[in-house]
């Protein structure tokens, strides 16, 4: 006799959201790469920032902030090809490189120029002592993170590009390495655990937190937060989480972030604030996707490569005026009030006028390599 199954259907498991452009996640990277910017610009304030509040001196996170979402970005974009070999590790490595090397060479060559320049008409730029022409090879060449002598002043943040470009290397071998954890949970456990023993380590090795390891081996701060961002997306990839859990944990997130800056310095703490952004900004549901703010994500890369130069020839222009005019304290400040406006419209000129031309013109250069491989493997075989 046939059994009849009167059990009731099971309903299948919610599957976790795909990664949205758009969204809460594309507004945190244009936030952080703004608060990068004040931190950056605090220190020609007419009365330095930091001295006003301690949370002025604290923009070191937000350059943390893009090393854990770098990790995630990635892990929940590139993961599956990666683990699948649809992607070999030279050519993950090749396509990030190419992403973000351009852009700082053009920056650099444009820094370089300006201070030829100044030379040229006999001008001295403020602070000269940032452009010492035997710092800059090291820096061209983005070694100013894995020991190598050189690479200080000039476009002096570029250090975290030339360690997000080891960070891009380990990727592949990380992210098929930390696939073996099965279990979603042990996965983020185990990013903890890493940035946890980085940290314990460098407190006694270096005697200093991992977060305070200096620039010209800051591979070794960038990796145990990259490694945490990796953590996050293999968890976010395998637990649906709900949506008001996600709107719950993105902004309890963000208002303890912001609470523990102007309470103290607690920079362990405010990654674990940051690890709860990401993942509920990840999970959160975008029903209209915002156009404002997937530009404003895409922008955050140009704010980030451009705004040291920015500052370096604005600041110069802001303190001629200052002798010229003999300004007081508040067309000083007015001034500088203005600058980071002024590096966000530089930064949009500079991401539609100069890095997505260059990045189309490699596109092309790439799609015709691979058009030529593939004739050539034709005729070979």
């Amino acid at each position: 006799m046939t059994q009849i199954d009167t059990s009731a259907p099971q309903t299948p498991s919610p599957t976790p959201l795909p990664l949205t452009r758009g969204g809460p996640l594309d507004a945190l990277r244009f936030m952080a790469a703004f608060c990068m910017v004040l931190y950056h610009y605090s220190f020609e304030a007419p009365v330095e920032l930091a001295k006003v509040h301690p949370i002025w001196g604290r923009g070191y996170l937000a350059t943390d902030f893009f090393l854990v979402v770098s990790g995630y970005v990635l892990g929940r974009i590139y993961g599956d090809r990666v683990a699948n070999a649809k992607m070999s590790n030279l050519g993950f490595f090749q396509r990030r490189a190419t992403r973000v090397v351009p852009a700082h060479l053009i920056m650099l060559a444009g820094l370089v120029a300006f201070v030829l320049a100044c030379g040229a008409v006999g001008f001295t730029p403020a602070h000269m002592e940032f452009f010492d022409w035997s710092q800059l090879p090291s820096q061209v060449l983005l070694l100013t993170s894995i020991g190598v002598p050189g690479g200080r002043g000039w476009n002096d943040p570029s250090w975290s590009l030339s360690a997000l470009l080891v960070c891009y290397a380990a990727f592949p071998f990380l992210w098929r390495a930390f696939g073996r954890i099965k279990s979603p949970w042990t996965a983020l456990m185990a990013g903890f655990a890493v940035l946890t023993v980085g940290d314990v380590a460098s407190n006694l090795i270096l005697h200093r937190p991992v977060f305070e390891i200096p620039q010209d081996i800051g591979a070794l701060r960038a990796l145990p937060l990259f490694i945490a961002g990796i953590m996050l997306a293999r968890f976010s990839e395998s637990v649906f989480i709900k949506p008001w859990i996600a709107r719950s944990l993105g902004v309890s997130g963000l208002v303890t972030l912001i609470a523990l800056q102007c309470v103290g310095r607690y920079d362990f703490l405010s990654i674990l604030a940051i690890a709860a952004m990401v993942i509920g900004a990840g999970a959160w549901p975008v029903k209209k996707p915002s156009h404002a703010l997937e530009k404003g994500a895409v922008i955050s890369f140009s704010l980030f490569i451009t705004n040291e130069p920015v500052r370096i020839v604005l600041f110069g222009l802001i303190h001629l005026i200052e002798k010229k005019l003999h300004a007081g304290p508040g067309l000083v400040w007015a001034l500088w009030a203005i600058t980071p406006a002024i590096a966000v419209a530089f930064a949009v000129a500079f991401h539609y006028g100069v890095d997505m031309p260059t990045q189309r013109w490699i596109k092309r250069r790439r799609k015709g390599a691979a058009a030529g491989n593939r004739a050539l493997e034709a005729m070979a075989a």
